[in-house]
């Protein structure tokens, strides 16, 4: 079953994601983490989430920030991205 979450990191960003969880009984699963491009969010990959299990596979999607569920950057921040 995918479950939704919200991590917030020490700054207090937070960070949205959904993880298929680990596929039952099995101990020697791998952990998928997607990370989305800057084009799309990870909604893209959520069909993923549905063919997990049946490869061995706990899938995670993160959204970055600026995306759904994500923190916006602040003005400081994208000036700093801009300007390096």
């Amino acid at each position: 079953m995918v479950s939704s979450h919200t991590y917030t990191l020490t700054d207090g960003i937070n960070i949205y994601f959904t993880d298929s969880g680990a596929p039952p009984s099995s101990t020697d699963y791998t952990t998928l983490i997607i990370l989305h491009g800057s084009a799309f969010n990870g909604e893209g990959f959520e069909k993923m989430h549905t063919f997990a299990h049946g490869y061995n596979l706990r899938t995670v999607i993160w959204n970055r920030r600026e995306y759904p569920g994500s923190t916006k950057y602040t003005d400081a921040e994208i000036d700093d991205l801009h300007n390096g």
